[in-house]
């Protein structure tokens, strides 16, 4: 049979049917689109075979880029599987019965490799706690030091037995790599995990190659600490719930577990002391009914009934109500119309020691229905001068805080002088001590702005000596300072924002709670820096261990970040060259990584390379192209 030159590889077969008709070339039919891996068949329609001719195969070019090469249906069709995307030509030739060439025709395969898309299965995605909201939000944020599961997808889909090879940069991990289409990575620290895949049929031909971007943007401790605030307000909210049960003592150790996992969420804050004080009062209210119990078993009545009586003053209960009407029947046999009396002086003195003088002046009033007092209308006098001065003193506390609100720090001392003149306070006392300590600091802080502002006046800088008389005025008046700022605005002007007291340090312990709620505000948004500077303001303003500690920690993590961006940007640059195969320029990259953070892993990776730590790497063996960073 005759054998075409050109021909690299010729597959032959005669195939003799009757009754076709005849057909000068033959028409080429692919029966897919062809792709590198992949069977692929290419066929002839049978009536275009010459009556009693035979049909014949054979391959132009490419036949190197091919296997597993046969024939189907009778030899109509050519089934082979390319190998690479290089370009394959074949040909189909007609013969007559006589063996003459009667048409060919030609075909050029071009096959493609498959695409395959990396992407990220999060089945449980990140939630994070808003304190503000008391709900958890979820993220698409992917965490640091957890498992991320990837899933690769051929595009499209091969019908064959597959598998795949995955690999990553140095500064990822790839764990449970079984050659599968799913894998899990971790990364130690924020930053871009670059991830790249090939996949291969079971004869070991590449289909493809694809690679992916994974923005790790989320730390672990970030969260932890949401997880923390998040089990905090749900174990504050258990201790409410067994509070409203009864359960108080099981109430005070949840709550308390709960503010040391938030010791700055104010609801929780504020919810436990007002609930350590009514299990104060609780408590009391329990060794009350005990010693009314050990009075009544001593056949003391009245004295049982008194400490009962306080005891349901205290802390208010049904069973308690049940106790004290025992008593009083027990008691009233003995003295009836005296003894409701003398009940009633003792339950207006138990509202009385509690400072509840409004209940204590009502009950004194019902005694005095029943028996005539010179005492109690005496008591009745004094609680009613004492109202009235707790009246005036809570007026003038109220005056004095919004004027302290409005910055009017001695006309709020004046105010709050007046409050403790009417009732005695000493935490106000206290107070009012820490604002003249304040106005003392602002009238020399002024008096240093002053002093400023002259020297920058008689050197000629009159921009910035009016910006320095400006805040002087501002933190505290003088006429001099006036006078001086009306001359300089007629020829200068500076409108520069101007400093406050916080900002030179100056300010109250409320003033510093305020700044810290700012700055716990913007850590949970995670602006860590901004919310550092507040720390440093409110502790300038009121120092405290604690917050120093923590201010501490905080700067800490935010070099720690620097220097792990720093390196992983170092890293990104060095993974760039080593693929290139700029081995040396690689190498300075990853030292200086190292240099900016230390990581283990990029340490590992350079020594599998032979990349030297402290000097010139080695070029590889055999001069083999090396593979990518952290590649197995």
């Amino acid at each position: 049979m005759l054998k075409l030159k050109s021909f690299i590889l010729a597959l032959l077969i005669a195939l003799f049917i009757s009754g076709a008709s005849f057909a000068a070339n033959p028409n080429i039919i692919q029966t897919s689109e062809p792709h590198v891996g992949e069977e692929f068949i290419l066929s002839v329609d049978p009536s275009e075979i010459p009556n009693g001719g035979e049909l014949e195969w054979g391959f132009i070019q490419g036949s190197e880029n091919v296997n597993a090469m046969r024939l189907r249906s009778g030899g109509r069709q050519l089934v082979f599987t390319p190998i690479n995307s290089k370009p394959i030509e074949v040909t189909a030739a007609f013969r007559d019965s006589n063996g003459n060439l009667a048409g060919s025709s030609n075909i050029i395969i071009n096959a493609k490799e498959f695409n395959i898309e990396i992407s990220v299965i999060n089945d449980e995605p990140v939630t994070l706690w808003d304190s503000a909201e008391r709900a958890e939000i979820e993220s698409s944020a992917l965490l640091t030091q957890r498992p991320i599961k990837l899933q690769a997808k051929l595009s499209p889909e091969f019908k064959g037995g597959h598998n795949f090879k995955w690999t990553c940069d140095a500064a990822t991990v790839i764990k449970d790599d079984n050659n599968s289409n799913e894998i899990f990575i971790i990364r130690s620290q924020t930053g871009d995990s670059e991830v790249y895949i090939s996949a291969f049929n079971e004869a070991g031909v590449k289909l493809g190659s694809g690679s992916k971007v994974i923005a790790v943007n989320l730390p672990l401790e970030v969260y932890e600490e949401s997880e923390r605030r998040k089990q905090a307000w749900f174990d504050w909210q258990n201790a409410q719930n067994l509070w409203n049960e009864g359960s108080y003592s099981e109430a005070v150790e949840l709550g308390k577990k709960a503010l040391a996992n938030a010791p700055r969420d104010p609801d929780i804050e504020n919810g436990f002391k007002a609930m350590a004080a009514n299990y104060s009062r609780y408590t009391r209210g329990v060794e009350l009914r005990a010693r009314a119990k050990d009075l009544q078993n001593k056949s003391q009545f009245a004295e049982a009934l008194q400490s009962m009586r306080r005891a349901q003053v205290i802390w208010p209960q049904d069973e308690n109500l049940s106790e004290i009407s025992k008593l009083e029947k027990i008691v009233d046999e003995i003295r009836v119309k005296q003894q409701n009396a003398q009940w009633l002086r003792e339950t207006a003195s138990a509202y009385d020691q509690e400072g509840m003088f409004d209940e204590a002046l009502e009950y004194y009033l019902k005694s005095l229905e029943i028996v005539s007092s010179d005492a109690v209308n005496n008591r009745i006098a004094k609680i009613k001068e004492r109202l009235i001065k707790i009246a005036d003193a809570d007026k003038y506390a109220s005056e004095g805080s919004a004027l302290e609100r409005d910055g009017k720090l001695q006309e709020a001392i004046n105010n709050y002088t007046a409050s403790i003149v009417s009732n005695p306070d000493n935490a106000l006392k206290q107070h009012i001590e820490e604002l003249q300590r304040v106005m003392t600091r602002r009238e020399r802080q002024a008096q240093l702005l002053y002093k400023e502002a002259s020297d920058l006046q008689r050197k000629g800088n009159a921009a910035d000596a009016l910006l320095r008389y400006k805040e002087s005025q501002a933190i505290w008046e003088m006429p001099e300072v006036a006078r001086r700022i009306r001359d300089l605005e007629r020829n200068v002007k500076n409108d520069k924002p101007l400093r406050n007291p916080e900002d030179f340090g100056i300010g109250t312990q409320a003033d510093a709670a305020r700044i810290i709620k700012d700055a716990d505000a913007l850590y949970l948004q995670r602006q860590d820096e901004k919310a550092a500077a507040l720390y440093r303001k409110a502790l300038a303003i009121a120092p405290n261990d604690e917050l120093r500690a923590w201010i501490t920690q905080l700067e800490d993590k935010i070099r720690e970040r620097r220097a792990a961006q720093a390196a992983n940007a170092q890293i990104k640059a060095a993974n760039a060259l080593f693929k290139a195969g700029k081995i040396p320029e690689a190498a300075a990259k990853y030292r200086e990584a190292l240099a900016a953070h230390p990581n283990p892993e990029v340490e590992a990776f350079m020594k599998a390379n032979g990349i030297s730590l402290t000097q010139e790497p080695q070029q590889p063996a055999n001069n083999a192209q090396p593979n990518n960073p952290r590649r197995r």
